[in-house]
C-alpha cells in the first residue's frame, strides 16, 4: 500500500475575517482529486492550530494529529505544509548534530 502524499499553500491574508471563504486561503493543494470538504476539514484544522501558536508562540515546525504528523514552513506570509510519511524519525538539525525533538538519542549530521 502507498502512502498518500498530501502537500498545500496555505495564505493566512486571505482569510482574516469570519465572513472570508477559507477555500480561498488554500493556494496550491495535492492530491488535486482529493474533495472540497475533506480538503476544508483537513487545511482549517491545521491552520486553526498554526494561527493559534502563530499568535502565541511561533510557527510550529511539526503537528502530530491522529491522521499523521505534517511538517510545517513559513515563508513570507504563506505556510507551506507537508505530510511526514509514517515511521519516519523526525530530527532537528543542529550544527552538525541531528537530536530527536523528544528527546532521544542524538546522531551525527
Amino acid at each position: 500500500m502507498t502512502e498518500l502524499s498530501i502537500v498545500f499553500v496555505y495564505d493566512p491574508e486571505r482569510c482574516q475575517q469570519e465572513e472570508d471563504d477559507p477555500q480561498e486561503a488554500v493556494m496550491y493543494f495535492h492530491p488535486s482529486w482529493v474533495n472540497d470538504q475533506q480538503r476544508l476539514a483537513l487545511c482549517g484544522q491545521l491552520m486553526g492550530a498554526t494561527q493559534f501558536f502563530l499568535t502565541s508562540f511561533s510557527c510550529p515546525r511539526i503537528l502530530s494529529l491522529d491522521s499523521g504528523k505534517f511538517v510545517l514552513q513559513q515563508s513570507g506570509h504563506y505556510i507551506v505544509v507537508g505530510v511526514l510519511p509514517q515511521g519516519l524519525e523526525v530530527f532537528e538539525i543542529t550544527k552538525g548534530t541531528a537530536v530527536k525533538p523528544e528527546g532521544g538519542p542524538e546522531r551525527e549530521a
